[in-house]
């Protein structure tokens, strides 16, 4: 046994030594960012204390203390409540964690110098020099005081120190990352070396690479919708049933399928769909994506539940991918330059409504890759053979089976254009008929079966309410002209590019800069232009022109299947602007349009907002998770819901803003500048404390939907966000029609409210109750077909833009056989006058039958 002990033992020691020297060096070299040397004789050097040497330690364990109580905050934040949540000094965690964050961040700063000193090959003290300001960011937990002064309860505080510890790491990684790039003698980093090995590989090579990564990547984003129980909606279930019917019954008559809730497959085992079917028969989507998706259909009806869908969304992401590696073919032959390839692909492929459109089963994302596909074609092919012209001509001729009115409109413009360019060009007048020849046959075999299907050849035959118009194509075009009016019209159009709830240049304002690239391709390839403004317009205005808006789909929808024309004009803006201020302000969209991705993501509900017709809500519920209780974002963006718009100024704002914004790259001249080291940490800092005031210093609660009560006694209060399930027949008598879940009223009153008359309990049924306002417990515990009472004195309010703001939170779970739809819970909520003879005690909860 002795000489494995002892063996033990010495292995111990020198792991132990071995530490401590490790310590020591890794103590020395801090140390020595902290020093200068001086030269005494020549060769010689000896450490001398820097004049600042007092100033960066003071820095350090100013930090250093700034994040210990803010630490020590956030564990007490835990505990704190509404009547009780002020800081409490404690000396030892404070102490403790300020010597431990201390160490962690000169650690950090002698690690982040040698790796930079080793990247650009400058003196290690010179590196530490400039890497001390990206610490900076670092003053702003001075602020954390001020949130206690807006507290609602301890899970929202918790979550705002969360952001405000997320917005300061943030800053600092953006100071690390761009104060070295001023650095004139650096060397190649690995992303110019990632760059240039891609740059020279073979092009097929590149093409499977990218095309792998936006698979993976648009996979990734359906399996995070998945994992959230985001399932199919709006006409994807419609879509997919008709796969069903082809496969299980060789038809496409569906009327049986929705009977026997084939949808039940893919779809939650609790939906209900009502048939898009015309005569409860056939669908009114045409079937073109079905064909399609049928072998696909038949390969996920393999799988169950999530997997089901998980292989309907890789389908999808498969065609999504395809469509950005058209976008990388088409920049890289317009521009011969594989990095603006590579960056329009990735802010295209992976920002709104593209990204989204990736994981969801529509029809968009197929016509926008053939539409695409046979404009790079022929503006760029060299030589068209006849079975090429056969392909391309065939290509076309299947946008019919996608929809046969809105994807004519794309087509017609796609057709006449590669005429002229066939005949312009290249001559080949004797090979035109070759290209005409597939959509005619196509046309022919679609309206064939549309007539089996439908008895009528009509386009116009089919309606979203699945009801064949009498009178025809006639009255259709009529009412089409007469029914609408044309302020829905222009609202429409305006809607598709600036509405809040579903136009794409609030969620990718990259998008904008497409303006910018219009002056440019108008400046330099004017012909090029009006080519893409030929072929989109008209799908665009006739889009507007018919009121079509997204539905419940992610946002876009209309207008994504000509986006790659707007990502052909963000190319140019990309290629030829001087204009460096421009570029800066580009490069804030693009971490604007990945950050709403993220967010996205984080809110998958936000992708699915109605703007049709009887919608009233104009705020986006994306904007509204960027809303505060004292900040209300949606009032400042435009909207354009089918309601009376000219009395929302944010719409004129934006419009104004768009036509200044235009006007200024018109004006400004071609310039270069560079900005400062210091001019960084000023941007971070101006930036993190507009954070800190938007997202962070107030609660995240939002109030929406006032509804004005008065009261017997004269008291008047604003409840807010009552929303659709809880009733109020009567001044503040609630009736509860559901069990297991909590309800939360908020109120407000101008004068401040002192008692309230409580009333809460059920006729019938078993319930575990817990009422608290704000996060204090009024009452819990078990009531059995009884009431209770109690006269409550609010112990505080929260001041809410001079009135007095109120939380009653009633928690209920039904743990009896009796049915809360049938008979429902009460509660109660009356204000008391001073001077009320109330029955209650305003300590004691009392009952009565």
């Amino acid at each position: 046994r002795a000489p494995v002990t002892h063996s033990f033992r010495e292995r111990g020691k020198e792991f132990i030594i071995s530490n401590l020297v490790s310590i020591v060096r890794f103590s020395h070299n801090v140390f020595d960012l902290f020093t200068q040397k001086k030269m005494n004789q020549p060769g010689m050097e000896t450490p001398m204390i820097d004049r600042s040497f007092g100033l960066k330690a003071v820095f350090f364990i100013f930090i250093s203390a700034l994040g210990a109580q803010f630490l020590t905050f956030a564990f007490q934040a835990r505990s704190m409540n509404f009547t009780s949540h002020s800081h409490r000094f404690q000396v030892l965690p404070f102490f403790v964690l300020t010597v431990v964050l201390f160490f962690l961040l000169a650690a950090s700063w002698w690690w982040s110098a040698k790796r930079v000193s080793s990247l650009y090959n400058i003196d290690i003290r010179t590196a530490a020099r400039r890497d001390l300001l990206s610490y900076t960011p670092l003053l702003f937990f001075s602020l954390f005081p001020l949130l206690p002064h807006f507290f609602l309860d301890s899970t929202d505080l918790l979550k705002r120190m969360v952001l405000l510890g997320t917005g300061v790491f943030a800053a600092v990684l953006y100071l690390k990352s761009t104060i070295f790039l001023q650095i004139k003698r650096r060397r190649m980093s690995r992303f110019q070396n990632l760059l240039q090995r891609f740059e020279g590989l073979p092009l097929r090579k590149k093409a499977l690479l990218l095309l792998a990564l936006a698979v993976s990547l648009y996979f990734a984003g359906g399996a995070i919708l998945t994992l959230q129980d985001i399932s199919f909606s709006g006409d994807e279930p419609h879509y997919l049933i008709m796969s069903h019917s082809l496969l299980k019954d060789g038809d496409l008559e569906i009327g049986n399928n929705y009977r026997n809730r084939d949808y039940l497959r893919y779809m939650p085992g609790e939906t209900k769909l009502t048939g898009h079917t015309t005569d409860g028969k056939y669908s009114f989507h045409q079937p073109g994506l079905s064909i399609v998706a049928a072998p696909v259909y038949a390969l996920a009806l393999l799988f169950k539940g999530g997997g089901t869908v998980l292989v309907i969304r890789f389908f999808m992401g498969l065609i999504s991918a395809l469509l950005s590696l058209q976008i990388f073919l088409l920049i890289r032959e317009i521009w011969d330059n594989d990095r603006l390839a590579l960056q329009m692909w990735a802010l295209y492929s992976f920002t709104s409504p593209v990204f989204f459109y990736g994981f969801h089963f529509y029809t968009e994302p197929c016509i926008t890759l053939l539409s695409l596909y046979v404009f790079r074609r022929i503006r760029f092919g060299r030589f068209f053979s006849i079975p090429q012209l056969l392909g391309l001509g065939a290509v076309i001729g299947i946008f019919i089976w996608f929809n046969d009115v809105k994807y004519l409109i794309i087509a017609a413009p796609l057709v006449l254009y590669s005429i002229w360019i066939l005949y312009q060009r290249h001559g080949l007048r004797s090979r035109i008929l070759s290209f005409l020849l597939p959509p005619f046959i196509l046309a022919v075999l679609y309206y064939s079966l549309q007539y089996t299907l439908h008895g009528t050849l009509s386009p116009a035959v089919i309606q979203t309410t699945g009801d064949i118009k009498s009178g025809g194509l006639f009255a259709f075009i009529r009412s089409t002209f007469t029914d609408i009016p044309l302020r829905f019209r222009l609202e429409t159009l305006a809607g598709y590019f600036l509405d809040q709830r579903d136009g794409f240049l609030l969620y990718s304002p990259i998008y904008f800069f497409g303006i910018c690239g219009a002056v440019e391709m108008f400046k330099r390839k004017r012909e090029d232009l009006f080519a893409l403004l030929f072929i989109i317009s008209p799908y665009i205005l006739i889009s507007a022109f018919l009121t079509q808006r997204t539905g419940y789909a992610p946002q876009a929808r209309p207008v994504l299947s000509v986006t790659w024309a707007f990502a052909i004009m963000i190319g140019y803006f990309l290629a030829h602007n001087g204009k460096k201020f421009f570029r800066l302000l580009f490069n804030l969209a693009a971490v604007f349009s990945f950050a709403c991705v993220y967010l996205l993501l984080r809110f998958p509900h936000a992708l699915y907002q109605l703007t049709t017709y009887g919608e009233t809500e104009r705020a986006g519920s994306l904007f509204l998770k960027l809303s505060s209780l004292h900040f209300y974002l949606p009032k400042f963006l435009p909207s354009f819901v089918k309601m009376d718009d000219a009395h929302w100024p944010a719409n004129w704002y934006w419009i104004g803003g768009i036509v200044l914004f235009t006007a200024t790259y018109l004006l400004i001249k071609k310039h270069d500048f560079s900005l400062p080291v210091i001019a960084h940490p000023v941007i971070a800092a101006s930036c993190l404390g507009l954070f800190f005031v938007w997202l962070v210093l107030f609660p995240r609660t939002v109030l929406l939907y006032p509804r004005n009560t008065a009261f017997p006694s004269g008291e008047k209060i604003v409840f807010y966000s009552l929303g659709r399930v809880a009733r109020m027949p009567e001044p503040g008598r609630f009736v509860l029609p559901e069990a297991d879940r909590d309800y939360v009223f908020y109120f407000t009153s101008w004068r401040r409210i002192r008692k309230f008359k409580l009333e809460w309990g059920a006729e019938k049924g078993t319930y575990e109750v817990e009422l608290r306002y704000f996060d204090t417990v009024i009452f819990s515990g078990t009531l059995e077909d009884e009431w209770k009472e109690t006269i409550w004195t609010p112990p505080d309010v929260y001041p809410l833009n001079k009135t007095n703001l109120y939380r009653i939170t009633i928690s209920l779970k039904n743990t009896s056989t009796v049915a809360t739809s049938r008979n429902p819970f009460h509660l109660n909520l009356i204000p008391l006058r001073e001077g009320t003879n109330n029955r209650a005690s305003s300590d004691d909860v009392s009952f009565h039958e």
